[in-house]
């Protein structure tokens, strides 16, 4: 055997591999940079699309809370204004029940209307529940309402008179 010849086609094929590992190598690298930029693209761009709707939905949950805190706050104002005013009403129930051999017949009357329709505005707040569907009962509530105001306007009146009777003025 010619060892000239095996070396040289030895280092011909040495050459030829290396060279096509070389080629190759290069040629998977750009594939996979390729493919690694792409992904690192769409990568960035979901990113961004979640960042767009999180904040989006983190800004409309805060105005959500806020707006709902509100709310709460009223209500729970609103509703110790209203167990108060329950518990006035009650004073004044058991107040005039003490005193009412103080005033005449017409006024007791009057005071006694007055606290039936109390009476009765409690009973049309306590047997609802407040929801939605229950939201058209805000008429039937205001018009106890104004029946109440109403008595009340003329039991202030009378107690007026009275008082100013007692004075000795007119």
């Amino acid at each position: 055997m010619d060892w000239i010849g095996i070396l040289k086609n030895l280092g011909f094929f040495t050459v030829l591999t290396t060279a096509l590992g070389f080629l190759s190598r290069s040629l998977i690298k750009q594939v996979l940079n390729r493919q690694i930029e792409e992904f690192k693209h769409n990568l960035e761009m979901r990113a961004f699309e979640h960042k767009v709707i999180f904040s989006n939905l983190h800004e409309k949950r805060a105005e959500i809370i806020i707006s709902l805190y509100s709310k709460l706050y009223n209500t729970s104002d609103t509703l110790a204004k209203l167990i108060k005013s329950f518990v006035r009403a009650n004073d004044l129930i058991h107040y005039f029940g003490e005193n009412e051999i103080f005033f005449n017949e017409e006024t007791c009357s009057l005071l006694n209307k007055f606290i039936l329709e109390n009476k009765e505005v409690i009973r049309i707040f306590r047997s609802k529940d407040f929801t939605q569907e229950t939201m058209p009962l805000v008429d039937e509530w205001n018009a106890a309402l104004d029946k109440f105001e109403g008595i009340e306007k003329i039991i202030k009146k009378e107690l007026k008179g009275e008082f100013r009777a007692i004075l000795g003025v007119k």
